[in-house]
């Protein structure tokens, strides 16, 4: 590994470390009840929903959950998997992972975050025998997130329905030649929350 592909990967650890470290060492207890307390507004500690396009390049299955809220801001840690199974990309894993900070009261929030989304090439074709993490090409890729979500009134078992809009830009850097790389993208998600 030379000393520009070292620097590279270090830069990305950082970034790694400084976006992910607060799920382990600044999260706070919420209440022992499901949902964030207030009569108005619609904030479950868990989410589960389908996202298009977005954070996971085609579509991702995610898990959210809250991990701090206030009357008007509330921040959860999101966590999700995307396997492709059309042929050539059959052997690729994708995982985003994200901090998203929700602004808003009601039903209706405005959606900022930053994440990562970090992908593994299991078909030995790959440089480093499949995980990108160690040799060049890595795939960490800087995922900000800005968008709208809307939460839907309760049902009677106590879960709302989640739409969210957002833009999800993919940022990466090309460990060859030490350029960055940006995809637009945009991303559709509808889930449950409980």
């Amino acid at each position: 590994m030379n000393n520009k592909t070292l620097s590279i990967f270090n830069f990305q650890f950082i970034i790694f470390l400084f976006l992910f470290l607060p799920f382990f060492s600044f999260s706070q207890e919420i209440n022992k009840a499901n949902a964030f307390k207030d009569k108005k507004r619609v904030l479950d500690k868990n989410n589960v929903y389908l996202e298009l396009l977005g954070s996971g390049y085609y579509y991702s299955i995610n898990y959210e959950r809250l991990i701090v809220a206030s009357k008007a801001v509330a921040f959860f840690g999101r966590g999700g998997i995307e396997y492709l199974f059309f042929k050539g990309m059959d052997k690729v894993v994708h995982f985003p992972l994200a901090v998203n900070m929700l602004i808003g009261k009601k039903k209706h929030f405005l959606e900022m975050g930053a994440g990562a989304l970090l992908r593994l090439d299991f078909s030995g074709d790959a440089v480093g025998d499949g995980y990108y993490l160690t040799t060049p090409p890595t795939r960490i890729i800087f995922t900000p997130v800005l968008g709208y979500r809307f939460m839907s009134a309760r049902n009677s078992y106590g879960e709302t329905v989640m739409v969210r809009v957002m833009a999800t830009p993919l940022i990466g850097m090309n460990v060859f030649d030490n350029t960055p790389n940006i995809i637009p993208s945009f991303g559709l998600s509808i889930g449950k929350t409980w």
